[in-house]
């Protein structure tokens, strides 16, 4: 199975006894599928799920630093999804109508591939099983219309190339075919021996990844492909270029640290102006439809941002308070001290008075 603790360094074949120690494991076959993963985004509590009008999913398993999860439903054995060349076109129209209207209504990635999943096994993760039944197509038409699928008349030949890029999607065929191509010309770039070598080389493997995506009919976005580009290039330098030491390697980060800490300081600022947005639409008493509609953010996130916004207000309260004792603590000693400089000039005025008169007592 193909499994890794870390998706930054790729993943690499184990045996399953072994293999289900990794946090991320392969949970459908190439050519078989038999769960139905969702890779949703958004914070989740446990049973969000009952108020988007989707079936009792099988297996929940969040990621407790982001609240991010992957939601699981496990098909029976009739509704198994065969992606061969003895594949059924009707099955799997079937199966990518259900996967993509409960994509919708979660919310979820729809460009997930369904091939990488959170170990449910691993302590990393907080998993939960609330439904042990499994599914057929049935069970997912209560929820979901399917008769305008249930009709389709197609051909059950389909090409290799479909084939291929049904069973790994955009995201793998770019990875799987760019990381070949990058082990390849690296030599032709001197391995990444200077900072101009490593550019070149990061720049002839972009070219080749955008050319490749743009064979498909709903290409990648940009942001994805470079995200890609660079991964397969740092794992290069690093397991085949002169930078072989991860030191050396951050020494000559082609892409600089500035740049990263950039990019997380106008995310930072970009979720504050949301949060602060979300709050005064709110207090103008904007429902959160409304807002979510406003700021182009989903029902979820404009309940964190609300959140966040109170737990502000909070804070705000408590450091108003704080300083209001500072102040009239200042207030109170600023009228004691005009109290002892007052004194002090009548002790002062006493004292010369005394003084002067045991000066005339002795003329």
């Amino acid at each position: 199975m193909l499994v890794t603790n870390n998706l930054n360094l790729g993943l690499h074949l184990e045996a399953k006894n072994t293999g289900v120690r990794n946090r991320y494991i392969q949970i459908n076959h190439q050519n078989l599928t038999k769960m139905m993963v969702f890779d949703v985004d958004n914070p989740i509590t446990l049973y969000d799920w009952k108020y988007l009008d989707i079936p009792t999913p099988n297996i929940i398993i969040i990621n407790p630093r982001n609240k991010h999860f992957h939601m699981v439903y496990l098909l029976s054995d009739q509704n198994f999804i065969c992606r061969s060349e003895n594949a059924r076109l009707k099955d799997i129209l079937i199966y990518q109508s259900i996967y993509r209207e409960l994509c919708k209504r979660l919310q979820a990635d729809s460009r997930y591939v369904q091939k990488i999943m959170k170990n449910p096994f691993h302590n990393y993760w907080n998993t939960k099983v609330i439904h042990e039944d499994t599914y057929t197509f049935e069970d997912f038409a209560k929820y979901i219309d399917l008769k305008s699928i249930a009709s389709f008349e197609g051909s059950p030949i389909r090409s290799d190339e479909s084939l291929t890029r049904e069973s790994e999607g955009r995201n793998c065929t770019v990875f799987e075919r760019t990381r070949f191509y990058a082990y390849s010309c690296l030599k032709n770039f001197n391995f990444g021996a200077s900072t101009e070598d490593s550019m070149n080389f990061y720049d002839a493997v972009f070219d080749y990844a955008k050319n490749l995506n743009n064979e498909f009919a709903i290409p990648l976005n940009d942001r994805e492909i470079k995200s890609t580009v660079k991964s397969i290039v740092n794992w290069t330098l690093i397991h085949f270029g002169n930078a072989s030491e991860k030191q050396d390697f951050e020494k000559k980060d082609i892409w600089g640290k500035k740049s990263r800490e950039n990019s997380l300081r106008k995310r930072a600022t970009r979720k504050q102006q949301n949060i602060k947005e979300a709050g005064k639409l709110k207090s103008e008493g904007k429902t959160i439809k409304e807002i979510c509609s406003k700021l182009n953010r989903s029902q979820r996130m404009i309940e964190y941002y609300l959140k966040e916004y109170k737990k502000t207000l909070k804070k705000h309260n408590q450091t108003k308070q704080t300083l209001e004792r500072i102040q009239n603590s200042l207030i109170k000693r600023i009228h004691l001290q005009f109290v002892i400089s007052d004194m002090i000039g009548l002790v002062e005025s006493l004292f010369l008075f005394v003084f002067i008169s045991l000066l005339l007592d002795s003329s």
